[in-house]
């Protein structure tokens, strides 16, 4: 009993001296500091597959250094913001997680068997119906403006499948893990949906965010072929807006002599130059602040003392009256335009 208590004190001892950091007695068991994975262990040398030094799966997939759990809200932005239940919630433990987020309104349930964050929903619609998201609604998910929101959500399917409720299918393409169809592959099948002059917009600002024009050629011979080569023929990366892209396309079918964003000594960077006439398209992003107005008024100036007709049109006036907008250009350029004039045409 002497030997037991004696034995029993030496290691009491040696945990004191662990916690403060001096020198176990001789012949005390060796124990680990507080804080040590090992001191969970009541072995000095744990073994590899000691249950108490395995940490979390969830943890361990974020790696040394990390203490904490993923989230079944980070595994389905993990995915790109849409996922299959079962590739997020494979334990009981984590579907009581995955229904306590849908319930809160962190996740949303879109169909059976498929969960999204809010902002990623129709991305969630789109796997739902085996595909993903092209065309308009592919172009408005990537940034790409638009002069209204898709009114249908337009989906790719890898094959021909029923009609479901609201949405546009396009046959062809396979799924992407991001369910969003790549920008050229969106604009293809946009061709068939947008009025002409509404998809060169968006190809011009495609084109200007580095998109190669070259990707969305078609063979000639291909359904589409010939239409799709003249629409590229139309594609202008120098465009500045949206409502650039609409005038421009009015006024080159009109016949006349566009000049996009030409630079004129003194005067700066102008929207178009059309036959000596400056034409200005005055969008909101650029011409809503003070200062833009009160250098826009400045131009004006310079170019009328330098001989220029300068022509000023909103947002609305090139979105709802291009022909008017038109007309009035070709009039100050001196060019007789066929009557009606249907440059507005879609």
């Amino acid at each position: 009993m002497v030997v037991q208590r004696r034995a029993r004190g030496r290691a009491v001892a040696a945990w004191g001296a662990a916690r403060v950091g001096a020198p176990s007695p001789r012949g005390a068991p060796v124990l680990h500091a507080v804080g040590d994975e090992s001191s969970r262990c009541p072995r000095a040398a744990p073994r590899a597959g000691c249950p108490q030094l395995r940490a979390p799966a969830a943890t361990r997939r974020l790696g040394a250094g990390h203490g904490r759990t993923v989230t079944i809200e980070e595994r389905v932005r993990g995915r790109g913001g849409v996922a299959r239940s079962g590739d997020v919630a494979r334990t009981s433990t984590d579907r009581a997680r995955l229904a306590d987020a849908v319930r809160d309104g962190r996740l949303v349930r879109v169909a059976r068997g498929i969960v999204a964050v809010p902002a990623a929903v129709p991305q969630g619609r789109a796997l739902a119906c085996g595909g993903s998201l092209t065309c308009v609604s592919a172009l408005a998910v990537r940034g790409i403006p638009l002069l209204a929101e898709p009114a249908a959500l337009h989906v790719a399917v890898p094959r021909r499948r029923g009609p479901s409720l609201g949405v546009v299918k396009h046959w062809g393409g396979d799924a992407e893990r991001s369910g969003v169809a790549s920008l050229p592959a969106a604009l293809v099948h946009a061709a068939r949906c947008l009025p002409r002059a509404e998809w060169v917009a968006a190809a011009d600002a495609a084109v200007a965010r580095g998109m190669d024009p070259a990707r969305l050629h078609r063979p000639r011979a291909a359904r589409g072929g010939r239409a799709m080569a003249s629409l590229i023929g139309l594609i202008d990366a120098r465009s500045g807006s949206l409502p650039e892209s609409l005038l421009r396309v009015a006024m080159l079918d009109a016949g006349l002599p566009v000049q996009p964003q030409v630079l004129l000594p003194g005067i700066g960077r102008v929207d178009f130059l059309v036959d000596g006439v400056v034409v200005e398209v005055d969008g909101f992003a650029y011409h809503s602040g003070r200062a833009e107005y009160r250098a826009d008024r400045r131009r004006d100036r310079e170019a009328h003392r330098q001989g220029y007709v300068v022509l000023r049109f909103t947002f609305e006036e090139v979105v709802h009256h291009r022909d008017r907008v038109v007309a009035e250009v070709a009039a100050f350029c001196g060019v007789a335009l066929p009557a009606p004039h249907a440059a507005n045409d879609r």
